[in-house]
């Protein structure tokens, strides 16, 4: 499970096109569009690395669903009750939320894959391991628990139990997980970075919570991108997108957004497809001439 970034040279038999889905919370949505606009421009991706919500839309994309499915199950997340019917609260011992109820849905989600070993394309979820203090790369195993590990956030969900390992969400280390598609052996990598601007002043006054809850959050919100950034340095994409989302939509506020988020994501994605196509169309290049 290393997560040491590799170099990747041309190789016919690795995948083409990769992509790195940052976590964000409700403002991952914006992902589901990114997928539509890819698929509607008959592109599609053969490897998938991702964070804490990125994670939960790259396993269900990698486990066969649509985009059009998860644009009607994030349809179900905006309805008020459905998100509060989620939030199984428990004694906060180890996490806000006991996280049962939205595991079910995660299992439906994925369903019938329960293991990384039978899903359509190469998948990487990334998580921290509290006991080490490092990365983790999930690329094997039950699928359902290395989701809930990457999207683990300390404080509000449980840590994950993963062998001798003590698992929480990747954002703590890596929100964008370029690194890891790459190690998948994607050759051309398209990164999707949802994750909110610390220095947005609109958006944590519109966050409604506490004023020290604003403060921790908005602390852990400079440290996850002052990572990011020197995460994208190490290993930069070959594309990044950062989609223009509301200022108003926060991580937990913003599911009852989700058309808005989606179409954010697809947009964003469209302005970039004549420069993916081209990368792709190098790649096919230089296959046929290995091949001649």
């Amino acid at each position: 499970m290393s997560t040491d970034t590799q170099e990747i040279g041309f190789h016919a038999d690795r995948p083409r096109l990769g992509l790195a889905l940052s976590g964000g919370g409700a403002r991952g949505l914006a992902h589901i569009g990114v997928l539509q606009a890819l698929e509607a421009a008959g592109i599609r991706a053969e490897a998938i690395a991702g964070t804490s919500m990125g994670a939960i839309l790259g396993a269900a994309y990698a486990a066969g669903r649509t985009p059009d499915e998860l644009r009607a199950v994030s349809a179900e997340l905006g309805k008020f009750g459905r998100v509060i019917g989620l939030a199984d609260l428990g004694v906060p011992r180890s996490g806000l939320i006991k996280g049962a109820t939205l595991a079910r849905l995660l299992s439906d989600l994925f369903s019938p894959h329960r293991s990384f070993d039978t899903l359509a394309m190469p998948l990487a979820l990334a998580a921290v391991d509290l006991r080490r203090a490092e990365e983790v790369a999930l690329t094997s195993g039950d699928l359902l628990r290395a989701v809930q590990a990457s999207m683990a956030v300390p404080g509000i969900f449980p840590p994950v139990e993963w062998e001798d390992r003590l698992l929480v969400d990747g954002g703590v280390l890596n929100n964008l997980p370029v690194d890891l598609a790459r190690q998948l052996g994607a050759q051309v990598v398209l990164a999707v970075d949802v994750g909110l601007d610390p220095r947005t002043e609109e958006t944590w006054h519109r966050t409604r919570l506490p004023e020290l809850g604003m403060h921790l959050w908005r602390a852990a919100s400079v440290m996850m991108s002052r990572n990011t950034a020197a995460k994208l340095a190490q290993s930069p994409p070959d594309i990044l997108i950062r989609p223009p989302l509301p200022p108003r939509v926060t991580s937990v506020a913003g599911f009852r957004k989700a058309a808005e988020l989606i179409l954010a994501g697809e947009r964003a994605a469209q302005e970039v497809i004549p420069q993916l196509r081209r990368l792709l169309q190098e790649l096919e290049m230089r296959r046929e001439g290995s091949n001649g």
